[in-house]
């Protein structure tokens, strides 16, 4: 072999095999065995077969011819190796290639599994990727019908949010006009109120000059219902008029509370005529007579 190898210490209860100088295998000690040559060649096959990592393709052609096989079997056993279809100088070579067959044949197998595994792998892949797909476009479809109802709904909010802002500045411009309003009003109260006041203020007044000229009034009534009682009534029988005594006589004979003549005339004796009016009678209205009273005399 191209490379070298180091020989195996014996092992206890097993028997050293030597082919080569430097390749060597080993197999189970058997009690029946005395010599070389009594070694089995299917013993001698499978330990010539563990020697190896994989067991050589043409290894049932070999066969393994003792080399002083009288001698007594001890922990090393030497044979020589031959083949019934290869010359002795090309068993080496034959090995070789039958190792490199099995070789290949472990990597062929091995490849050939790979590439099942592979493509129960890929047709599993392709199935599970045909599931995702079917998935993504499932939640995209959901997710674009979700896009859509946000974008109406977004529309929609827009619309409100635009709506709000008018009605807001309107609230707003109404308020302002309110506020305007409410201090119009305000001020418009408080002169009102003003007003109100100096109008309570002058009813007052008025009321109370009213009461004043209804006292008044109600005084000149009872001196006009006197001063017609005493014209209705018979005059009183003259009295003795001296020389320089004259008399004022106030006759009223108008509802109208109108004075109609007044004269000075002297005093008639008891037997004089009645009065009729003469020239230089002045008239009056009832405003003009004095408050003390309707009948004046006066003596010289």
């Amino acid at each position: 072999m191209s490379r070298p190898e180091k020989e195996q210490a014996p092992v206890p209860g097993m028997i050293t095999c030597l082919v080569t100088p430097k390749l060597t295998f080993s197999v189970p000690r058997d009690a029946r065995w005395r010599t070389a040559a009594d070694v089995p060649q299917q013993a001698l096959q499978r330990g010539f077969a563990h020697r190896f990592p994989l067991p050589p393709v043409n290894l049932d052609k070999l066969r393994f011819e003792s080399v002083g096989s009288t001698k007594v079997l001890n922990d090393t056993a030497v044979y020589r190796l031959t083949s019934c279809e290869e010359a002795d100088e090309r068993i080496l070579a034959s090995l070789l290639k039958g190792l490199e067959a099995a070789v290949d044949t472990k990597h062929r197998a091995s490849l050939e599994k790979a590439r099942t595994d592979l493509l129960a792998s890929s047709a599993t892949f392709q199935v599970m990727a045909g599931e995702v797909k079917e998935r993504q476009d499932e939640a995209r479809s959901a997710l674009d019908r979700e896009v859509l109802k946000l974008n109406a709904s977004l529309a929609t909010t827009s619309k409100r949010l635009f709506l709000l802002e008018r009605e807001n500045a309107s609230l707003k411009t109404q308020t302002s006009a309110t506020r305007a309003l409410q201090g119009a009003t305000d001020s418009r109260l408080d002169a009102l109120e003003a007003e109100n006041s100096n109008l309570k203020a002058r009813n007052a007044s008025l009321e109370e000059a009213l009461a004043a000229l209804l006292e008044r009034c109600d005084a000149h009534a009872a001196r006009l219902d006197a001063c017609e009682a005493r014209a209705v009534a018979p005059p009183p029988p003259p009295a003795d008029v001296s020389a320089g005594e004259t008399q004022t006589e106030l006759f009223i004979t108008d509802e109208s509370a109108r004075v109609l003549a007044v004269s000075k005339r002297p005093a008639l004796s008891p037997r004089a005529a009645p009065f009729e009016p003469s020239e230089g009678v002045a008239e009056y209205k009832a405003d003009d007579v004095p408050a003390e009273g309707v009948r004046e005399s006066k003596t010289n």
